[in-house]
């Protein structure tokens, strides 16, 4: 059993190391650098902090407003070349639940269509290098690269560095680790798929591991060919390193889940039922419904429209035991069933037209309703049909 546990690591090893020669070869561009170029950190020469020069350098010591949203970012005096700054390193230190974070390159030439904001969805943020060429907007020259924070007013935020780098073998590898060791906080999308990647990973860890496995059973192979007779084919150690490379896989997935049931104690532990809900992934539509109920009688109808069915569907939930009306796809029931008195709630819908002048609502293929405007939110509006 040891011969093969030490044949196994070695195979294990030596395919690593081809896979890393490999990697580096395909993104060659990410670690040579055609000419030298120094850092650019964030500090009092280039540094903003809502477009206004910043007192201090890092680290930069902040606290949200009561807007819950301010802007870091770096003026370039010159135009900056993209193409020459291959990595972003991101220090952020922030008291209790993580806040969101948005980078925005912008453009020198004024001609060229901005980029929308990316929302980084990586939450290890004491130290996280990015890879550039995936970042959105990241081309060409820049004239300036903001970061904008979102977060409950009153948070600290400590930035401890923004800053842009040339490439580099080191930064190349400490990409693929931030990569693989991703930490993204529940969503929707989570209940049904894991890629292991955000959008500016450079490569998926299922694809790595399947290389790794590949390579390493090719070593072996060629170990025992080599050996020609003296070495015997061990079936032992295909299923080791099968085993070794499905652990990595997992060991990454556990990681994360950890992570998110760190954040998920940290979000609701202590809470009541109410107050989970005012936090948790539905707390808009939370706090939308309870501005209609303030609205609705207990034995009124009520109507609920929306192109989104999830967001339709979970404020008809949260409406009940009112008597609610939700029809996937859109859509009220015939002119008929609508009479005064009846609410209509529509959220997240383009083909619905209000007219204030008029008082009147009209709904595609079902008409022209009069009505009273009652809530106006920008998740969705209320009315009532006189």
């Amino acid at each position: 059993m040891g011969g093969t546990l030490k044949t196994t690591c070695l195979c294990l090893l030596t395919g690593a190391l081809l896979l890393l020669a490999g990697l580096l070869l395909i993104d060659m561009d990410s670690w040579r650098a055609s000419s030298h170029v120094d850092p650019v950190y964030l500090d009092a020469s280039n540094g903003r902090i809502n477009n206004k020069p910043a007192a201090t350098g890092t680290p930069l010591s902040l606290t949200l407003p009561e807007s819950g949203f301010l802007t870091v970012g770096l003026k370039f005096a010159q135009p900056l070349a993209t193409a020459d700054y291959r990595y972003l390193h991101l220090s952020l230190y922030q008291d209790g639940r993580q806040g969101r974070i948005a980078i925005a390159p912008r453009q020198a030439d004024p001609q060229s269509a901005q980029a929308p904001p990316y929302m980084l969805e990586n939450r290890h943020r004491q130290s996280l290098w990015i890879n550039t060429v995936e970042l959105p907007g990241f081309n060409g020259e820049l004239s300036a690269l903001y970061l904008s924070l979102f977060g409950e007013p009153g948070t600290r935020i400590e930035v401890r560095d923004v800053s842009l780098h040339g490439p580099s073998v080191a930064r190349r590898l400490a990409s693929l680790y931030d990569d693989w060791t991703v930490y993204e906080p529940w969503d929707r999308a989570a209940m049904n798929t894991h890629t292991g990647v955000t959008r500016v990973s450079s490569f998926y860890p299922l694809i790595l591991a399947a290389g790794w496995l590949f390579l390493s059973l090719g070593c072996y192979i060629l170990l025992v060919l080599v050996a020609r007779g003296r070495r015997r084919f061990d079936w032992q150690v295909v299923g080791l390193t099968v085993l070794a490379c499905w652990l990595l896989l997992d060991l990454a997935w556990q990681q994360r889940l950890l992570f998110q049931a760190a954040d998920t104690r940290g979000r609701f532990a202590g809470l009541s039922t109410e107050e989970k809900l005012r936090v948790g992934p539905d707390a808009k539509i939370i706090a939308f419904v309870e501005q209609l109920r303030a609205h609705i009688p207990q034995d009124a109808r009520v109507f609920v429209m929306s192109d989104d069915d999830y967001e339709a569907l979970r404020t008809a939930y949260y409406l009940y035991p009112r008597n609610v009306f939700w029809r996937m796809k859109f859509g009220l029931p015939t002119q008929e069933f609508i009479r005064s008195g009846d609410y209509i709630t529509v959220m997240t819908s383009p083909h619905v037209r209000y007219k204030p002048q008029e008082g009147s609502l009209r709904i595609p293929d079902t008409g022209l309703w009069p009505v009273d405007r009652l809530v106006n939110e920008r998740l969705g509006k209320l009315y009532r049909v006189r």
